[in-house]
């Protein structure tokens, strides 16, 4: 197994919001997972007409009066945060007022910086379960092929991470993924917790059971904590800590993965979503909802990237 890749994280902030808040909140959580790594981080701004409600291709140098604005807030902004490793912050333009375009224009900037983690603050709207950074946060969770590390407000920002919580179906697919939070627990010296949802039978009120199906859970549930305790094994001979929690109650995933890292008191927890044609089912009702209500932050493993974490 390969030694981890967390050498650059980009991290785009949001120039013209009043609140500071979410910037130092993620402040607290990037300098708890880079308190033993090197690694540089470079905040960014996507300069975009749509942000000051201006119509496309009538004012071709729109930026020359904004960006020196940009700039001083973003100043503004970085004065009060405190990082190892923190670079200038850097403004990119998109021309176009298209969410999607501004978030390619953010990944292919990532990508070109080789940048191995994209951190990003999700802001929740009032009365609303919803992210604020709305369109934005959601597109880039999407499309992403980076790394992405969120943060909403509701998250308690931890002096370190003790505890890595990572849900997972036990599939080949996301062995990979696995292997990824290994490397980063070995390297943040972290604890790691291996959470199974067991699947939920459907069972009409109708149904009569046999008594066969009481051998059916049993030995299904049975087949899952072996799975599990191998998987934890294979853990605990690179050297963690390594523990297995196998989850029967009735309710939504999305919930019991928030209730269970409590629970565990992890510190973070890691998902890895699907990609292809069930990729937007998981994004809306397991991993979006995830990162919307949270109380650490979550950090997102895309299973087709490149990248090493």
């Amino acid at each position: 197994m390969s030694r981890i890749e967390l050498k650059k994280i980009i991290w785009p902030i949001d120039a013209f919001d009043e609140n500071r808040q979410p910037a130092l909140h993620m402040t607290q959580v990037l300098r708890a997972l880079t308190s033993r790594l090197d690694v540089t981080i470079q905040p960014v701004y996507v300069m975009s007409p749509a942000k000051f409600g201006l119509l496309l291709g009538f004012w071709p140098d729109w930026q020359t009066p904004y960006r020196p604005i940009v700039e001083k807030n973003l100043s503004a902004t970085l004065k009060e945060v405190k990082l190892e490793g923190l670079l200038p912050p850097k403004l990119i333009s998109e021309p176009s007022q298209s969410t999607r375009a501004a978030v390619r224009t953010l990944l292919k900037f990532a990508d070109d910086e080789d940048a191995d983690l994209i951190a990003v603050s999700t802001h929740a709207r009032k009365g609303l379960s919803r992210l604020f950074l709305g369109s934005f946060a959601e597109t880039l969770l999407l499309h992403s092929r980076v790394p992405i590390l969120t943060a909403n407000p509701a998250v308690r920002p931890p002096k370190k991470f003790d505890r890595i919580f990572f849900p997972t179906d036990f599939s080949r697919a996301s062995k990979p993924a696995f292997e990824r939070v290994c490397i980063l627990a070995r390297a943040i010296h972290a604890k790691l917790t291996v959470y199974h949802r067991f699947p939920t039978v459907y069972l009409p009120e109708a149904v009569i059971l046999p008594e066969s199906y009481g051998v059916y859970e049993k030995g299904a549930f049975e087949n899952q904590r072996k799975r599990g305790e191998k998987w934890a094994q294979k853990a605990r001979l690179l050297g963690l800590q390594a523990d297995v929690v196998i989850d029967t109650k009735v309710g939504m995933h999305s919930d019991a993965i928030v209730k269970q890292s409590k629970a565990s008191t992890s510190q973070i927890i890691t998902m890895s979503p699907e990609r292809g044609p069930v990729e937007s089912m998981l994004m809306g009702s397991i991993t979006r909802q995830v990162v919307r209500h949270a109380t650490c932050p979550v950090w997102i493993l895309h299973r087709k990237t490149g990248k090493s974490l």
